[in-house]
């Protein structure tokens, strides 16, 4: 297994599809050429669709979602520690790590680990 880390204290966000200028790039014909992205807003990490034509998944309670029709971008989706996706054919598996000194502090540590 690979293992990639996305530190959100030094980028706003990260993208992930076919083009070699994404953070998270691959040569698979069922990504689009930028795929879907990673923010961290309010304390959560979301994933968006960014209008592919194969969409993307998440595994919740033992079936795979949909977070868009084909083509359209989604919502988003808020990534929950240990949670799988599918980009494409890339299966992922996310550890999500936040961590603040104080309750109403702004994170001073916004990690996300994914294995694929």
């Amino acid at each position: 297994k690979e293992e990639l880390t996305f530190d959100f204290t030094k980028k706003p966000s990260f993208y992930f599809g076919r083009r070699n200028n994404n953070d998270f790039a691959r040569d698979d014909q069922h990504m689009s050429g930028t795929h879907a992205k990673i923010t961290f807003s309010n304390g959560k990490f979301i994933l968006e669709d960014r209008a592919p034509p194969m969409g993307n998944f998440f595994y919740l309670s033992r079936t795979w979602l949909r977070l868009s029709e084909p083509y359209k971008e989604s919502k988003g989706h808020k990534i929950e520690d240990g949670q799988f996706s599918k980009l494409g054919t890339q299966l992922l598996t996310f550890a999500v790590l936040v961590h603040r000194k104080k309750k109403n502090q702004e994170c001073n540590l916004k990690k996300i680990h994914i294995f694929v």
